[in-house]
């Protein structure tokens, strides 16, 4: 016998390996092999979730939990199942409080207001002199998350002009 081991037979004739191989019937039959076991095919070390943007161009992969996260809060959307893609889509939901400044055509200017998110990316803005619909989500910034809580765009009534600039009001004697 040879220091490599080559020839070796310490187990009985037909007994199987450890990973069920029997002496005779693998490739490397006659020399050593080793005994670590063997990684299972199609699993990874450590699993990732890859992600598109809104366009469809590739963001860095993420972790499993963290795709769970984004589609639990509908930030994201399943592109595909093998392998595993999340797609982000447009951060806005209804409720959300959002500018919009349009730069051109009927419906230029700035608006402010609820949005109600449509399915094709166009949005209708609710303001305070109406309603604004199909304005595309490239126009609109998000200004308030609908967290249930209302603002308001208007100053406050009541608030005297000495305290609103920052200076104390004079004191009565």
């Amino acid at each position: 016998m040879d220091e490599t081991g080559a020839g070796r037979r310490d187990a009985a004739p037909g007994t199987g390996h450890v990973r069920g191989e029997t002496p005779g019937s693998s490739p490397a039959a006659g020399r050593v092999t080793s005994d670590r076991p063997v990684r299972e095919e199609g699993r990874e070390a450590h699993p990732c979730v890859f992600v598109l943007d809104k366009h469809g161009m590739p963001l860095q992969p993420c972790s499993p939990a963290r795709a769970r996260k984004l589609l639990r809060s509908k930030r994201a959307v399943v592109h595909r199942h093998t392998p595993f893609v999340i797609q982000t889509v447009h951060r806005f939901k209804t409720g959300d409080f959002v500018r919009a400044v349009v730069p051109t055509g009927k419906k230029a200017g700035t608006h402010t207001g609820r949005v109600a998110v449509r399915t094709k990316g166009s949005f209708n803005i609710t303001t305070r002199h109406g309603i604004v619909q199909g304005i595309h989500h490239r126009h609109v910034r998000l200004l308030q998350r609908a967290d249930g809580y209302a603002y308001t765009t208007e100053k406050e009534a009541g608030a005297s002009p000495g305290i609103a600039s920052g200076k104390s009001a004079p004191r009565s004697a």
